[in-house]
């Protein structure tokens, strides 16, 4: 499938020709425990993936960005952006405990508006509480 670099954000219908899509399909044989489409308003990052190693909690957050133009190409303006958000979601690291009531939450909030749907793409409320 070829993806739109002008469409970031999958959505609840989870379109394939979107970046944040390919993202998650790329990372998900890396091991990770859950893996959450966090995207959205008051989104800690666009994708959140956690993997358990030992006694330590790995977390990685990924920023998508859409391309403001149809060919791809080094654009300051975006690679400011995506920095931003980067930097204003890395506090989110620090305490794991915040990080996953804030998942639980906001899957709480899209199963109420949207039944049968899920931000889960590995895992699932269970890899949390366990």
């Amino acid at each position: 499938m070829k993806i739109n670099i002008r469409k970031e954000s999958q959505g609840i219908s989870k379109d394939e020709d979107t970046i944040q899509f390919k993202v998650i399909e790329s990372i998900k044989d890396n091991g990770y425990n859950l893996i959450f489409d966090d995207d959205e308003s008051g989104e800690i990052s666009d994708i959140i993936a956690i993997k358990v190693e030992n006694e330590t909690i790995n977390i990685d957050l990924f920023h998508c960005k859409y391309s403001k133009e149809y060919l791809p190409g080094a654009r300051i303006g975006d690679l400011y952006e995506v920095c931003g958000q980067a930097q204003k979601s890395t506090n989110w690291k620090t305490n794991s405990e915040r990080l996953l009531r804030h998942i639980l939450r906001r899957e709480n909030l899209r199963e109420k508006r949207n039944p049968g749907t899920s931000r889960f793409k590995v895992g699932g409320k269970n890899t949390i509480n366990h």
